[in-house]
């Protein structure tokens, strides 16, 4: 979990230190008191109090976490600023020496909270080809941005939808956007297929309104795994059919989006992204970025070479070696190889897994990707977006 949410480890942390500051100084200092207890009755009493304090913490923190989704997000939206810490039980009972040091782990959470000058333009966010069927899709990244000052937000499509047929409906939030904020135009950032939608908006009719496109793992020259799963499907006998079937009646849009379907897949190909790029053109006026990710499962083939610590999540191994067998790329992120991910200006290679970057599952993994995308907001209002 991230350093900024009350965790366990956190937790810990501050017991840890308060115990060593009332071991190390508080026993010393009281003994030097005109005081009717003994060092060690205060010293158990000071230890007794932080018992007390964490126990009650971690029923807070078990309480909310244990909460449901839209309880969570409630919850992010209510408690992420650091008030509670505002108001440390722990700092007020320590000896007096050791209140400062309490109180300075105190303020170090506390500014992580701080909030920031905006960028010039507010950020959309677009997420992938699926919709999160568990766990909310950048779980906690638009609450953790707003609480930093920027103005974020994630529009929800439809699932298993193309780049255009998502053109039709983000152009309307993209102006419902600028109304709202008065802003002229808008930061995209988009993770996976969402590269892709951000850059269709900019070529057909959104480019007035979009400083920027950020491409996050994006297929910009076909995905791997796509082509061996159409392959798959195609060389069954009426197999796109039953496929596209399924997904129209699994999928059938949200807010006027269009029902899933298989065009949304063989979108994804090799062929079909060369396609794409001759069709969807960079525009003048728009600055693109992008990044790609790296990470392996735990049985890596080729163990050398797989120095990067992020470990693949258990359901992308199997595409992870797809990639792996038709390229030879050990660093990949289990969906997109590294030069499909690069267009535009590309900011680097993340340890992080296609996943992670999303904050699949319920933000449950073992990449910060809130601190990425707060790291990528400051680097677009350093930009002047």
């Amino acid at each position: 979990m991230h350093r900024g949410l009350l965790g366990r480890k956190r937790l810990v942390s501050v017991v840890a230190l308060m115990l060593g500051v009332a071991v190390l100084v508080g026993v010393p200092s009281r003994v030097v008191e005109a005081d009717t207890k003994s060092v060690w009755s205060r010293f158990t009493d000071v230890v007794k109090h932080l018992r007390d304090d964490a126990k009650d913490t971690l029923d807070w923190v078990r309480d909310k976490w244990a909460s449901t989704a839209d309880e969570m997000k409630q919850f992010w939206a209510k408690n992420t600023d650091g008030e509670w810490w505002k108001s440390c039980r722990v700092c007020d009972r320590v000896p007096a020496i050791g209140k400062q040091p309490c109180r300075n782990v105190c303020a170090k959470i506390r500014r992580s909270y701080e909030r920031e000058t905006p960028t010039k333009y507010p950020i959309v966010i677009l997420h992938g080809l699926v919709r999160a069927p568990i766990g909310r899709y950048f779980f906690g990244v638009p609450e953790y941005l707003n609480k930093h000052g920027f103005d974020a937000s994630v529009p929800t499509m439809s699932s298993w939808n193309t780049p255009e047929q998502h053109v039709r409906f983000l152009l309307p939030y993209i102006k419902g956007v600028l109304r709202r904020t008065g802003a002229a135009k808008v930061n995209l950032i988009g993770h996976s297929q969402g590269g892709l939608d951000a850059r269709a908006v900019a070529a057909l009719g959104g480019a007035p309104f979009v400083a920027s496109v950020t491409a996050l793992m994006s297929p910009h020259r076909g995905a791997i795994p796509a082509d061996d799963f159409v392959a798959k499907i195609e060389r069954r006998s009426g197999g796109a059919t039953v496929a596209d079937l399924l997904l129209r009646a699994a999928y059938p849009g949200v807010e006027g989006g269009a029902r899933g379907n298989f065009d949304s897949i063989r979108a994804l190909t090799t062929s079909a992204l060369k396609k794409f790029n001759r069709r969807i053109k960079d525009q003048p006026g728009v600055k693109y970025f992008s990044y790609s990710g790296s990470s392996h499962p735990k049985e890596c083939p080729n163990k050398d070479n797989a120095t990067f610590a992020n470990v693949l999540q258990s359901g992308l191994v199997s595409t992870w070696k797809v990639i792996h067998d038709k390229l030879g790329e050990v660093h990949n992120d289990g969906q997109v190889h590294h030069d499909s991910a690069r267009w535009g200006e590309f900011l680097g290679d993340l340890p992080s897994d296609h996943w992670d970057l999303g904050g699949l599952p319920f933000g449950l993994n073992d990449y910060d990707y809130l601190d990425f995308f707060l790291r990528h907001a400051r680097l677009l209002r350093e930009r002047g977006f």
